[in-house]
């Protein structure tokens, strides 16, 4: 009669090695768990519809044309502060119907190896500015030697005007060059350089 029972010896061995099985897959799932990356969450906040504008500086909707032309209280406030300035460049982009400006950029010299760059943006519709934001930063490089060498600096100053209306003036000038805060910082200022809503 022993012979026609079953070998409960052998299941209990499937059984247990079963439950080690579980359990080390259990383990696995639970250490790759703990081992993933935390998600990061991106919010987009967005202005209003009228607010968005193509490359080129056209507020989305709106019918512009470009051209090369800056307000003539832009370019004399310009030279007010710089009055070694050259002109380098103009662009702009402009309500086709009116000719009243969205953008314009314009590019002078202050000297061979300084330039300095004004945008004036308009964007009707557009939400209340930011308050100023100043910025610096090096442009560099390392030689075959393992030198550190600076290029150029770069200084960039954003300032609100209008709500929807900003000015950034961009200079870049070689690392030995002492920077005009003070000269950025009245030009920025200066309401003839801001373009209104």
């Amino acid at each position: 009669m022993i012979g026609a029972m079953p070998d409960h010896g052998r299941l209990g061995r499937v059984l247990l090695g079963l439950a080690a099985a579980l359990v080390l897959v259990a383990m696995l799932l639970t250490v790759q768990g703990l081992r993933r990356h935390p998600q990061h969450r991106t919010r987009l906040v967005a202005g209003p519809p009228a607010a968005a504008v193509d490359p080129a500086g056209c507020p989305i909707g709106a019918r512009c044309r470009a051209g090369a032309t800056a307000p003539p209280a832009m370019l004399a406030a310009i030279l007010r502060v710089f009055p070694n300035s050259v002109l380098a460049g103009v662009t702009g982009v402009s309500e086709a119907a009116t000719g009243r400006p969205y953008r314009v950029v314009v590019r002078v010299l202050l000297d061979p190896s300084s330039t300095l760059t004004l945008t004036a943006q308009r964007l009707p519709g557009g939400p209340s500015n930011d308050p100023a934001i100043a910025e610096s930063s090096v442009r560099s490089h390392t030689d075959l030697s393992g030198n550190l060498l600076i290029d150029s600096t770069e200084q960039r100053l954003i300032s609100a005007g209008q709500p929807g209306c900003s000015v950034s003036i961009e200079v870049t000038a070689p690392p030995n060059y002492r920077f005009l805060d003070p000269l950025t910082q009245r030009l920025s200022a200066d309401p003839a350089v801001q373009l209104t809503p």
